[in-house]
């Protein structure tokens, strides 16, 4: 039910006004907050998406690496659009797959998201939460005591929670792209082994275009 408004009051128009703009506000704030959340739902899911793809993929992976005359085989890309037989040297064999996507990396990708979950996903819900007014948000996510809890940049695909030399989440919160592929803690030791084709993408890339594995047709040059 509308407010009744005397025009002949000036205080009381002012005071009705100023009712019906807070409730338009409310709504708008509520509305974009939940299309926030929506997206950290969606960047929450495409992780765990990533990371069970990674795991079946390194099972297999593993189980491939077994047989020493696949060791050696070319595998499919699949995000090529021709199947015209590549460079030998633009191409991955299973021995170097499994030097990039591992055990230690499928350990790394679990811990990542650990913190991704614990450190934003799950503070940030909570802190919109505790602003809304029976289902009516109060503040928008961006504001000034909110950001600290959700900053934008962590909803970036490929985007990592930033750490402390404690291992733990820098405070305030920030995220960041990785640097490299081989700037993560389990790859270090690896870089005479991994393939210039492979370096530069991100592990997300690499999960793309190789996985789940498939052996390529083309056999590899005998030595």
């Amino acid at each position: 039910r509308l407010p009744r408004i005397n025009y002949n009051a000036s205080d009381r128009t002012f005071a009705a006004s100023n009712t019906l703009v807070e409730a338009i506000e409310v709504k708008a704030i509520t509305m974009i907050n939940a299309e926030f959340l929506t997206l950290l739902e969606s960047r929450y899911r495409a992780g765990m998406k990533n990371l069970m793809k990674l795991n079946a993929c390194v099972g297999e992976l593993v189980l491939m690496n077994f047989r020493q005359e696949w060791q050696q085989r070319f595998l499919v890309d699949h995000t090529r659009m021709d199947f015209s037989p590549g460079r030998d040297e633009d191409r991955v064999t299973v021995s170097q797959l499994i030097e990039v996507l591992s055990k230690d990396m499928l350990k790394l990708k679990f811990q990542e998201m650990t913190h991704f979950v614990q450190s934003f996903y799950a503070p940030c819900a909570t802190h919109l939460q505790r602003t809304s007014n029976a289902g009516r948000m109060t503040q928008y996510w961006f504001s000034e005591s909110l950001a600290p809890f959700c900053p934008a940049e962590c909803l970036q695909p490929a985007t990592v929670v930033k750490l402390g030399d404690d291992g733990n989440a820098v405070d305030p919160l920030e995220c960041e792209f990785p640097k490299d592929l081989l700037t993560a803690s389990p790859m270090t030791a690896m870089k005479e082994t991994v393939p210039e084709v492979l370096k530069g993408f991100s592990v997300e890339t690499i999960v793309d275009k190789y996985c789940m594995p498939e052996l390529s047709p083309e056999m590899p040059p005998q030595p």
